[in-house]
């Protein structure tokens, strides 16, 4: 279930905002739990709980924005994806100083929708943006995450996560734009990225190109990429890159092409969920058949 209401608080004119957002699953169990050791077709996580019906919460919190000195007031579970995309249970506080400048703090305990005791677990941290020129927008923050998890053999501990971000967006000229940034995670160097997008609405094109490199080994950590990174292994330092090109053909067709190339920084460490590898896509849209807002994808 997801929704979203906000609208204007008071007179208009005062530029006064408020709204919420929820975002939600509850699944019914319709076929039964299977046997220990029994192999069922349709088994999933779910089939682990106590109950035949299961929730989950995504998002649910209430925000007020002015537009002025305190821009941005959110309360509730929320995800920050300014950073590193963490969901948590928390407040967020936006300061507008002015036009260039803007200073974010939040802080909470982070959601793990699979994890009961949540005993120790916090995040916190902010992040400064600033727009020294009107097409150009830097941004330096900080994130601290402590997570305390359950391994496989049942031992408990607490991850702990340090993440400083240095991030650039530059809009180079209109159609063009350039966004990089890096991290350094408990005072290393983790990773680093850089995009860039040419897009023409006159002649229905677009272009994306996109480079990131690992740096370190990552062990098992709260700012995983992966939720199941403490199953899978670590992630051994690695580069990926790769391309998306899209071309409209008239008002019906538009054809779109890509590549992604993932190697390991040292051939050694290849596993079986952590190697190089090359990826080829291709896709056909197909617009306003047979209705007028139809969309297919082949």
């Amino acid at each position: 279930l997801s929704l979203s209401y906000f609208r204007p608080w008071g007179d208009e004119s005062r530029g006064l905002e408020w709204g919420f957002v929820f975002l939600g699953m509850l699944a019914q169990d319709l076929d039964g739990k299977p046997g220990e050791g029994e192999w069922h077709p349709f088994r999933e996580l779910a089939d682990t709980y106590d109950d035949s019906a299961a929730g989950w919460l995504y998002l649910a919190f209430v925000e007020v924005s002015s537009g002025g000195l305190l821009d941005v007031l959110r309360v509730g579970r929320q995800e920050l994806l300014d950073l590193e995309p963490v969901a948590f249970d928390g407040g967020l506080v936006t300061v507008r100083f002015n036009r260039r400048l803007s200073v974010t703090g939040y802080g909470g305990a982070p959601v793990n929708l699979y994890e009961s005791d949540r005993d120790g677990d916090s995040v916190i941290g902010a992040h400064v943006e600033y727009w020294p020129l009107r097409n150009l927008a830097l941004t330096i923050g900080y994130l601290g995450l402590r997570d305390k998890v359950k391994f496989l053999d049942e031992t408990e501990t607490t991850l702990h996560g340090d993440l400083a971000l240095f991030k650039a967006y530059c809009l180079v000229r209109r159609g063009l734009s350039v966004l990089a940034y890096a991290t350094m995670l408990d005072g290393e160097f983790r990773d680093a990225m850089a995009r860039g997008a040419i897009y023409n609405y006159e002649h229905d094109y677009s272009i994306s190109i996109y480079y990131k490199i690992q740096f370190i080994k990552r062990e098992a950590e709260p700012l995983a990429d992966d939720p199941f990174s403490i199953i899978l292994g670590p992630y051994q330092p690695y580069q990926m890159g790769g391309f998306t090109a899209y071309k409209g053909i008239g008002k019906r067709f538009g054809l779109e092409a890509g590549a992604l190339f993932r190697e390991l920084l040292d051939s050694g460490d290849e596993s079986a969920f952590n190697h190089s590898y090359q990826r080829y896509m291709a896709s056909v849209y197909i617009y306003k058949f047979p209705f007028k807002k139809s969309e297919w994808v082949i």
